[in-house]
């Protein structure tokens, strides 16, 4: 493969793009609107699934009303309300977001009179060309390594700006009949007032006590000075100061099992979520990737609902938030697996938390695809840069 923009950039991105769930669409025997750029076999399949009991006649009769809005001369103004309404027939559903369809196509020409353009990449979704990407070469000077920790910065700014106009302002979708999809709150969704908390909360959900929604523990540390415990250990074993990133991939601690027998370590599961209770890292909060035991200064949390797990996890770091600005001293020095279990939280409603859950999931995925793929990287790094050094292994350029 030719070391250009193309392979550089445009190929990873499209990757990328059906890694966050887009399907690549050759334009090979596709038919698609060349005034629009719309792709009507995707329109009215993806229409007549995001609105159920709608007839072919009315999906095809909508694409009609689709390209007449297009045509207006107000800079797409038309199109945009129409694209946003929720309680008409759906261009997008915006409640259920992945029954969408959602795909990628390279040079698709735009046309308008004499004048055309071909962006780089165009995103469709349910069949309309709604994202045009230009691509370039990357601009950031500290690699990859840095890149993807960009993104992964910005993806979970997403799920946390979800997280806070959902659970915080409260202004999830309604999808009761008087809500219709609309923010529940601003649009006047019936706030109860609860005594727990002194505070509103929407009408139906709940308030309950950690240690009631979830499975809590604590570690321990083999005795240091009993070599059996550590030797060729092959148990990973995290200490508090690994809390420093929303998943924890690896760790070059290990204990053996009679350590964690003759211990109070205990070994907890895949996608625990961890929080340190002090030191430097205190109030940190990490999901595990692997079967691993802590030491003591780690709360170990598991909900009995698994699709409350991202949102549990940022609903305990906002809670420690809260328990500093409550602290008259340091809440640091005074954490603990007790204070944790007694912890008041807001259950929302079952189908609240599925959507949260399923939109989140996809982001947190990559979140942890990125960090295990920056430690492979980092690792090969580290292994051939004192090769490269010492003069161990050289580069040649390409003839």
């Amino acid at each position: 493969m030719k070391f250009n923009e193309d392979s550089r950039v445009k190929i990873p991105a499209i990757l990328h793009l059906m890694r966050l769930g887009y399907q690549y669409l050759s334009l090979k025997g596709q038919a698609w609107d060349l005034d629009t750029n719309i792709f009507p076999d995707l329109f009215k399949a993806a229409i007549s699934k995001i609105n159920p009991g709608i007839e072919a006649t009315e999906a095809g009769r909508l694409l009609e009303d689709v390209k007449l809005l297009l045509d207006n001369e107000d800079l797409g103004r038309a199109f945009f309300e129409r694209l946003s309404e929720r309680s008409n027939t759906k261009l997008i559903d915006f409640e259920n977001f992945n029954n969408n369809s959602f795909h990628v196509v390279t040079e698709l020409t735009c046309q308008n009179g004499d004048e055309e353009f071909r962006p780089d990449i165009t995103l469709l979704i349910n069949g309309m060309p709604l994202v045009f990407i230009e691509v370039k070469k990357p601009n950031n000077r500290e690699g990859v390594l840095a890149e993807r920790d960009r993104i992964n910065a910005e993806l979970e700014a997403m799920a946390k700006t979800l997280y806070d106009y959902w659970f915080v302002q409260f202004d999830f979708p309604d999808d009761s009949p008087r809500g219709q999809g609309n923010p529940y709150k601003t649009s006047g969704g019936k706030m109860v007032y609860n005594p727990i908390l002194k505070r509103e909360i929407p009408e139906g959900w709940e308030v309950k006590k950690l240690s009631e929604i979830a499975v809590t523990g604590s570690g321990g540390t083999p005795l240091s000075s009993t070599p059996e415990f550590y030797e060729n250990g092959t148990i990973p074993w995290i200490n508090s100061g690994e809390l420093n990133a929303q998943f924890i991939v690896s760790t070059a601690n290990f204990i053996t099992e009679l350590g964690l027998e003759k211990s109070s370590a205990k070994l907890f599961s895949k996608n625990t979520i961890l929080m340190a209770m002090y030191g430097a890292t205190a109030g940190k909060v990490s999901f595990i990737d692997f079967p691993a035991a802590t030491n003591q200064a780690i709360c170990a949390i598991n909900p009995f609902d698994q699709e409350m797990n991202v949102y549990l996890k940022f609903t305990l770091e906002r809670l420690y938030e809260y328990l500093i600005n409550l602290s008259s001293g340091s809440a640091r020095d005074n954490l603990s697996q007790d204070k944790i279990k007694s912890l008041d939280v807001v259950i929302p409603a079952q189908s609240t938390l599925t959507q949260f859950h399923e939109f989140t999931k996809s982001k947190m995925d990559l979140i942890l695809t990125n960090l295990k793929e920056n430690q492979e990287l980092a690792s090969l790094r580290d292994w051939l840069l004192p090769m490269l050094m010492n003069g161990q292994v050289t580069v040649v350029e390409a003839s």
